[in-house]
């Protein structure tokens, strides 16, 4: 269980928070604000895995709202969440990068075409 002031896990029998003295009325782990969290890290996370492969034809798009989910995601007390909100963020990263070369790819071979046009 969990404190619905301080967010610390508790003792499932507590009267009053260990942390910060907040009477028992507890919260479990599945509340819905915790789902939220807990959806955008997911969210975040299949992102990055889906835009790591597919970066290359879209250029690291899809990453930036894996991107924004994860940050968002961020938000939240449990470390849990936290972890799979950091991978997420981790692999939208990883994605972007990818994409970018793959447009400073692009750019080199035009200015080298160009380049070679005009000789």
């Amino acid at each position: 269980m969990y404190c619905r002031n301080c967010g610390k896990e508790i003792k499932g029998d507590a009267v009053f928070c260990q942390y910060c003295g907040c009477k028992a009325a507890l919260t479990d782990n599945n509340s819905g604000a915790e789902i939220t969290w807990r959806v955008f890290a997911r969210i975040s996370k299949i992102v990055g895995i889906v835009s790591i492969p597919i970066s290359i034809y879209v250029l690291g798009l899809t990453a930036v709202p894996g991107l924004i989910f994860g940050i968002i995601a961020l938000k939240t007390k449990n470390e849990d969440v936290k972890g799979e909100a950091r991978a997420g963020i981790v692999l939208n990263i990883i994605a972007s990068a990818l994409g970018s070369l793959v447009i400073m790819y692009i750019i080199i071979v035009i200015v080298s075409v160009a380049i070679d046009a005009r000789t």
